[in-house]
């Protein structure tokens, strides 16, 4: 019984590390592309509020502002 307990913790613990280094590859980057971009040109864009939610909650993970994550998110389309 105990190492049931004990085997499911473990892999919660490495389930939330596996997180955590991604997490830090994607700021990682990130922050590359904005490193090497330029200075850009203003967009306005309309874009759902579920949507803006979610960008503010991945940008508060991340540590970013959420005005350097859309555009690195946006450069990202565009080079794949």
């Amino acid at each position: 019984m105990k190492s049931a307990k004990t085997e499911k913790a473990i892999r919660l613990a490495v389930s939330q590390a596996e997180q955590v280094m991604k997490n830090r590859a994607e700021l990682k980057e990130i922050m590359a592309m904005l490193a090497k971009r330029k200075r850009g040109v203003r967009v306005r864009v309309c874009i759902n509020q579920n949507d803006l939610m979610s960008l503010r909650g991945r940008a508060a993970k991340l540590g970013i502002k959420l005005d350097r994550l859309i555009p690195a998110i946006l450069h990202r389309v565009a080079e794949s």
